[in-house]
């Protein structure tokens, strides 16, 4: 099924400049001159020449023009920001191809306005280099629409000083933020007064279109009489031409109203198949010859010659404007188009009717829901209504409408409501909206009334439902029984091979929920054939990533990697954030399971990302999750506990049950691990309850891994191993390689414990084996970490040697790698509030060191002397020995008075900083940099050299900006030691070359104010630097401020001059006079 947002073209070409349109450089100089605004507002009532005039001001100008002409149907968010998205890549091609796949797969029930208008804003920003315009036409037509007016004022604001908007409309604007927005002098505008025309426009006017010089006083009577409205000046004219199109003399508009007025001086004065014509056609809003002959021509019959009559109507210039080149549609002025819909609806009711019924079919046949519900709804046709929802219904869901779908259906009677399929809507978004309970509800009624009416299709497909409901609650028994049934009822029908291939994949989602794994992929490997066989590549790339996830918990990672991969291609030539979101996710549970946790990291974040961008929660709240047990594989526990509570919330919000449950058992591990013994215990007894009532033996036996864990960490070893065993006996019969390892190893501790050697050995072997697998170690080292004491104990052991040992140097092996893993995870991680590292060094602008959030004072020191060898150790990576060391610090000291010193000094580095943090190695002692660690000039550097590899401005900046920020002052202000100096005049130099270099990047992208606050920070450091200088009169230059490059020059010259008695150098003076002249 295509789920893909339709977008029509002839609404985002800018209409043709029709020949007759005057130009008005004075408002076309005004548009120009408001340049500098990011909004510049057109609001004047109809037919005072609005889109004319911005028409007029996008062909004739040289700003590259994006158009977008509204119409009710875009108070639609999703479509509203489709159409944006293609009238911005119309301009600009590489624009939007991030932005539309969001849009495309927009959840409308979550739609984060603030996200999406950042995705846009970032993505005009990385693709648009030049200033532009966007023109928003008719957005009256729109401006009910809370969730569009929100997004255009998060949009203004966001976007970058090269993107301006221009909103034509009838009525003023209603954005939230206006008044924010004039304060900031950031908006303009012409009214119906600057609009309408003046006496010289007139004049012109009637001069250039109808060849007729005007006296003065035909020109003031015609302003007074019109007040300059462009559309009553033009019906004025054709009021005594005789006949529209000729060119004859002016009078005064008639005293009676505009459509008695149209009537009789333009419809009547047509040949009849003209009128004819006019009338029909105008009930289209928009045509071209097709629709005309698909819509009219069935109730006309015969060759209507729908070609000649365009031609014609062109020709007369009947108030018509052509749009787009190939195909042309045409629309109507909308005054024109409003007399003549209500003039037919008068004279012709029936076929009046009968003419947009037919195109209410013709937009349903092209997939066109919106366009032909609103067309049934202005005939109150409830029946055609509902027979278009129910049709229309699963194409919605898919395209995550479903908000609109709802409303539709509430739009409806009661009595109509209750038909089957609509009630099955109804139970679908229901249950997608977390109201579980009421979507079975619903969806057993509807099926019910299927299984009356012999309605075997809908039936099936209800059924689909749900199961899917039931599975929501956690019912997965229930899932699979209604699953079953609906593949046993699809399968026989021909017509339903697409929801008979859905049920095969629902069977296997269920199986795998109720624990059962190798059935489950039996009927994923079915489900992916059958679709397949009709060509539904997106349910096979859906079905793959489930696929992948049964085999990761097979343990089979090469085959789970090959169906995630095989998914994400999938959506990444698609584009398809929601669903790239979902593979990541998994993939990142492989990577953190084969211990690539960098790469597992960034997968998560990458799968929240996306979630947030589509509104997606559900699936931020699984991917939040799965980072949550990362962090708290790598003991990283208020990161993890800030993951969960943010996935908790969420898991609440859906009714998730599942999700629910899981966070009750990994918060129960967190407690259990952080010695909080009474609250892990009750968060068990919770988890307990919520698999018992799920049906989930996959539920169930992970509670009684977590109850053996919590009873051994008890000491109770009885209870633990009857809850291990029980596990065990599951896991490894269903196969799932991870949970069976490390339930075997907390087995060999707790038999160890009751001096059952013989089992404790065979358990500790099979952990020792699984270990060595470097695809599944992660959760045997995890756990083998938490029994660390009770290993080495087992060690003692001669039969527990050999594999105690091996396991316990892999256990170190991973403790040694997790300081600087948190380290990394710290410095990448944007979704989970970090806590601070260990260690904190503080060595720019002031000397500051914190252990554990406690900042050393001169007590904890002992001496300064303690600090400062504790930095000499830190700035000197390769190391040094006791002797250099010495002769650094103590250079007068005797051989004897070294040894004591030295022992003594760093027995109190050890003291305040920890043990560990200095290593002593081959007579080479050095700072221990496996440590969390974290210290301000290795940051600085490390940005440094980020900004100097990248290849993107954009990323330069950011680097520059975030090493900047870290430089608060001089390296190790206080230490007068001489190892100090160069370091310190290195890093200074660093700064000031960094400032050089953001300062020109800003002024390439125009950003003047950044860019001269680059310069006010590098002469604060030197008075003297003729680069700051240089620099600073680019700058002005480049405003136009030649005064200001004159004063600065000057003050260059002065500085010099006091300082050093010397001019400005060459390159500084043949710049100045390059830009004065």
């Amino acid at each position: 099924m295509n789920s893909r947002l339709p977008i029509l073209t002839t609404k985002i070409l800018i209409p043709r400049r029709r020949e007759d349109i005057l130009p008005r450089p004075r408002l076309i100089q005004l548009l120009t001159d408001w340049m500098d605004a990011r909004l510049i507002i057109v609001a004047a009532p109809a037919g005072y020449g609005k889109t004319s005039l911005l028409v007029d001001f996008a062909t004739t100008g040289k700003l590259p023009i994006c158009w977008l002409s509204l119409d009710a149907y875009d108070q639609d968010l999703q479509r509203f920001c489709a159409h944006l998205i293609a009238s911005v890549q119309r301009r600009f091609e590489s624009f939007g191809h991030t932005s539309m796949a969001a849009i495309q797969n927009l959840d409308q029930q979550q739609i984060s306005l603030e996200s999406l208008a950042s995705l846009i804003a970032n993505d005009l920003y990385e693709t648009t280099r030049e200033h532009f315009a966007i023109v928003l036409d008719d957005y009256h037509l729109i401006e009910d629409s809370r969730p569009v007016t929100g997004l255009l004022n998060q949009l203004i604001q966001s976007v970058d000083e090269n993107c301006h908007f221009i909103i034509a409309s009838r009525t003023l604007l209603n954005l939230p933020d206006m008044p924010l927005l004039v304060a900031r002098s950031q908006v303009a505008g012409l009214s119906f007064e600057e609009l309408a025309f003046q006496p010289d426009e007139i004049r012109e006017l009637w001069l250039r279109n109808f060849h007729l010089h005007l006296s003065e006083n035909e020109v003031a009577r015609l302003a007074t009489e019109t007040e300059g409205w462009i559309t009553g000046l033009l019906l004025s004219r054709q009021a005594r031409s005789g006949q529209t199109g000729e060119k004859k003399g002016s009078a005064r508009v008639p005293g009676v109203g505009l459509y008695e007025y149209l009537a009789r001086q333009v419809l009547e004065r047509q040949p009849l198949p003209m009128q004819q014509f006019l009338l029909r056609t105008s009930l289209l809003e928009e045509f071209d010859a097709d629709l005309c002959q698909k819509v009219i021509g069935p109730l006309t019959g015969g060759d209507n010659h729908w070609h000649e009559l365009i031609t014609a109507a062109l020709h007369a210039n009947l108030f018509i404007q052509p749009i787009g080149e190939d195909p042309v549609f045409l629309r109507y002025h909308h005054l024109f188009r409003d007399f003549l819909q209500d003039r037919m609806k008068q004279l012709y009711p029936l076929e009046a009717e009968q003419i947009q019924l037919n195109l209410a079919r013709t937009w349903a046949e092209r997939g066109e829901w919106e366009r032909s519900y609103q067309v049934y709804r202005q005939l109150g046709r409830i029946e055609e209504m509902a027979r278009l929802i129910e049709q229309a219904g699963a194409d919605l869901i898919a395209r995550g409408q479903i908000t609109t779908l709802a409303e539709w259906i509430e739009s409806l009677p009661q009595g109509v409501q209750v038909r089957p399929t609509l009630l099955s809507l109804k139970g679908a978004i229901a249950a997608i909206n977390g109201r579980s309970e009421e979507g079975v509800s619903l969806l057993t009624e509807a099926s019910q009334a299927f299984e009356q009416t012999g309605d075997l299709f809908n039936l099936a497909r209800t059924l689909t439902r749900k199961a899917t409901a039931h599975k929501l609650a956690g019912q997965y028994r229930q899932s699979l029984d209604d699953m079953r049934r609906a593949y046993e009822i699809a399968r026989q029908l021909p017509e339903a091979t697409a929801v008979a291939a859905d049920a095969l994949a629902g069977i296997g989602s269920a199986h795998f929920h109720l624990g059962n794994l190798a059935e489950s992929q039996a009927w994923l490997v079915r489900s992916i054939e059958a679709f397949e066989q009709i060509g539904d590549e997106e349910s096979v790339a859906k079905t793959s990533m489930q696929l992948g996830v049964v085999a990761r918990a097979l343990g089979d990672f090469p085959g789970a990697e090959r169906a995630y991969r095989k998914a994400l291609q999938y959506y990444e030539a698609r584009g398809n954030l929601i669903w790239q979101g979902n593979v990541l996710n998994n993939l990142g549970v492989l990577q953190h399971w084969r211990g690539a946790f960098e790469d597992a990291a960034s997968s998560f974040e990458k799968a929240v990302q996306y979630a947030r961008i589509g509104g997606f929660i559900r699936l931020e709240a699984y991917a939040l999750v799965s980072l949550g047990d990362l962090y708290r594989d790598l003991s990283a526990f208020e990161e993890a506990q800030d993951a969960y509570r943010q996935a908790r919330a969420i898991a609440l919000r859906v009714n998730d049950r599942f999700l629910t449950f899981y966070l009750d058992l990994m918060e129960a591990s967190l407690s259990r691990q952080m010695n909080h013994t009474e609250h892990a215990q009750r968060l068990i007894e919770s988890s307990w309850q919520a698999a018992s009532q799920s049906g989930s033996a996959y539920q169930v036996n992970l509670c009684r891994l977590e109850r053996g864990k919590m009873a051994a960490s008890r000491g109770d070893y009885t209870a633990a191993t009857t809850d291990l065993t029980e596990a065990l006996t599951y896991f490894e019969r269903e196969g799932r390689r991870a949970e069976s390892m490390v339930a075997h190893l907390y087995l060999a501790v707790a038999h160890a414990s009751l001096k059952h050697r013989d089992a404790a050995f065979s358990h500790i072997q099979k952990a020792s084996i699984a270990a060595l697998d470097e695809n599944a170690r992660t959760p045997v080292l995890v756990a083998g970490r938490e029994v660390r004491d009770h290993l080495a104990a087992l060690r003692t052991d001669s039969l527990f040697e050999r594999p105690v040992g091996s396991l316990l140097a892999l256990i170190d092996a991973f403790d040694q790698r997790i300081p600087a893993l948190r380290r990394q995870l710290r410095r990448q991680s944007q979704m989970v509030a970090s806590g601070p590292p260990r260690l904190i060094i503080h060595t720019l602008g002031r000397v500051q060191i914190k252990v554990n959030g406690h900042t050393l004072t001169l007590t904890d020191w002992t001496t300064q002397s303690t600090r400062d060898l504790f930095l000499l150790l830190v700035f000197h990576p390769e190391g040094l020995t006791k002797e250099e060391i010495g002769a650094i610090l103590w250079p007068d000291a005797s051989p004897d008075e070294l040894k004591i010193r030295f022992k003594n000094y760093i027995y109190r580095v050890r003291r305040a900083v920890g043990k560990e943090a200095i290593l002593f190695e081959d007579e080479i002692y050095r700072f221990n940099r496996s440590l969390d660690y974290e210290e301000d000039s290795e940051i600085f550097q490390r940005e440094l050299d980020l900004a100097a590899r990248s290849g993107d401005a954009e990323q330069k900046i950011h680097h520059y900006r975030a090493a900047l920020k870290v430089y608060r002052g001089v390296f190790l202000p206080d230490l007068k030691e001489s190892w100090a100096l160069p370091e310190r005049q290195r890093l200074h130099q660093r700064y000031l070359d960094a400032l050089l270099r953001l300062g020109m990047l800003e002024l390439e992208r125009h950003q003047f104010d950044a860019a001269l606050n680059c310069v006010e920070r590098m002469l604060a450091e030197d008075a003297c630097l003729e680069d700051a200088y240089r620099l600073g009169m680019l700058i002005h230059a480049g405003r136009g401020n030649r005064a200001g490059v004159i004063r600065l020059y000057e003050t260059c010259t002065r500085m010099l001059q006091e300082e050093y008695g010397t001019p400005p150098s060459p390159q500084t003076q043949q710049l100045y006079q390059s830009l004065i002249r």
